[in-house]
């Protein structure tokens, strides 16, 4: 399977073999393990005096991943988030899309529940239209929904 995304990515953004290979498969995939040793030790929950620190999810992460390193740049954004125990809405570049699609499939096989991972396929007019009229509706976390709401009214005052 390695060898056929390596291929694949190739194909797609013009790479060759062997640094496909290296740099699309082999260093996503340490990328992948050393989150996952890290999430055997990381303290989501810590004490400080006499308060008990909880780390949670703060809502869910829009990615958006260009051509040139599909699968290196989608590992980078999608494996802490998921270690963070985010959801991940995933808008990859519509001229590498196979990367993707082999992750999709890779995380169903490992268990991943339906809808912690979303794909959305699409050219990056709509993708940058459908980031900036979204962000309040699928802000769950108040902390995001006040930083949602700043934001717009510094775009809105500039």
């Amino acid at each position: 399977m390695g060898q056929d995304l390596a291929h694949d990515i190739s194909r797609e953004v013009g790479m060759p073999l062997k640094l496909s290979q290296r740099i699309q498969v082999d260093a996503p995939v340490a990328a992948w393990r050393a989150t996952a040793a890290l999430a055997d030790t990381f303290p989501f929950v810590s004490e400080q005096g006499n308060s008990r620190i909880t780390l949670v999810p703060v809502g869910i992460v829009a990615a958006i991943t260009p051509w040139n390193y599909p699968l290196h740049q989608i590992t980078g954004k999608l494996a802490p988030a998921l270690l963070a125990g985010c959801t991940v809405v995933l808008k990859p570049s519509e001229l590498a899309p196979a990367a993707s699609a082999c992750l999709m499939a890779a995380c169903e096989r490992a268990g991943l529940p339906p809808g912690v991972l979303n794909i959305v396929l699409g050219d990056a007019r709509w993708a940058t239209h459908w980031s900036r009229t979204r962000t309040s509706t699928w802000c769950r976390s108040p902390v995001q929904r006040s930083w949602a709401a700043k934001r717009r009214r510094w775009r809105q005052a500039t």
